[in-house]
């Protein structure tokens, strides 16, 4: 079942591999009985991309960081790490990712075979940040191709699991910064007549439509000085900001309670709130019809959920 429910899948066969070894084998397995394989990180496209009924080759047991290089800020993973594993490691040594989405379950592998992105109009898409990659062919060789060397990199990074199962990549890193992000909610209207401005003016940059309303949610990132103290602070009162996501999951009955809701991630958090969607979206016509009782917005922000004002909401 991919993340958002919209695919699932009961392939024949369906390997863990935890070394470069055991895709080897599972390769030639597969040739052998003259079977399909597919790659398959976190499942997180909408579309069942890494799904095959014949077979599929799960990385998520080869998650390691192999090392760091201190001279250039390169590391290199196995394909099965996850975003925010990376990102938590590189942070030890006061390097980050250039760009990466408003999520992190994504297996590193995944993330760049998809041709994934983060936000911002001059920062390129994460497979840029790929420096070589490890790969085991159809025929079971392994090859390492470079960027720049090989004339075929470009090909097969964003190869979507098509040339081969990637093992292993060297990323190029940045050095670890500081973000202010603002967020705010703003007509359809205001945000075509503001979004040149905008996309001139910050680093990173992203929409959020609610449906069923004429709200849109703006959160804009930019990076600020490391001795910044970025504080969240509210321009409406605290009493109307009343739920975060794991109260207001407990609150629509999505999770037993708040103790079961605080161990469990966002897009967790989100995918059992979605099960209970007519009671969102009963909320969010309401509020399209002037019926909500004193409730006027379901803004849907990462993270949390805000009941709120549609009075041009703004928090940082």
């Amino acid at each position: 079942l991919n993340w958002s429910q919209t695919k699932s899948v009961s392939p024949s066969r369906m390997y863990h591999p935890e070394t470069e070894t055991d895709v080897i084998n599972a390769v030639a397995e597969a040739t052998s009985a003259g079977i399909d394989l597919r790659p398959c990180g976190s499942a997180l496209s909408p579309n069942g991309l890494a799904f095959c009924d014949s077979g599929m080759i799960s990385m998520a047991l080869m998650d390691a960081v192999i090392d760091f290089n201190a001279s250039d800020g390169s590391v290199v993973v196995q394909a099965g790490c996850k975003v925010r594993d990376l990102v938590k490691y590189l942070e030890m040594h006061g390097r980050t990712l250039e760009n990466y989405a408003s999520i992190a379950d994504q297996q590193i592998g995944g993330f760049v075979q998809a041709g994934a992105h983060g936000t911002g109009v001059l920062i390129p898409p994460v497979d840029e940040q790929v420096q070589s990659l490890r790969m085991v062919k159809a025929d079971g060789q392994v090859v390492t191709l470079t960027r720049g060397v090989d004339k075929d990199f470009d090909m097969v990074n964003v190869g979507m699991g098509c040339f081969g199962i990637v093992t292993e990549l060297t990323l190029r890193t940045v050095p670890r910064h500081k973000l202010k992000q603002v967020t705010l909610v703003e007509t359809r209207e205001e945000v075509a007549a503001k979004h040149k401005k905008r996309v001139e003016n910050h680093k990173h940059l992203r929409y959020m439509w609610l449906p069923y309303t004429p709200a849109v949610v703006v959160v804009t990132c930019d990076p600020v000085d490391e001795c910044t103290s970025v504080e969240n602070s509210p321009k409406f009162p605290h009493e109307k900001a009343i739920w975060d996501a794991a109260e207001f999951a407990t609150a629509i009955g999505a999770v037993p309670n708040e103790d079961a809701a605080s161990k469990m991630s966002f897009p967790q958090l989100r995918d059992l709130m979605l099960a209970v969607a007519p009671i969102i979206v009963s909320l969010l016509l309401n509020v399209h019809t002037g019926q909500s009782h004193g409730i006027e917005l379901l803004a849907f922000i990462p993270g949390e959920f805000r009941l709120t004002k549609f009075n041009n909401m703004t928090s940082s």
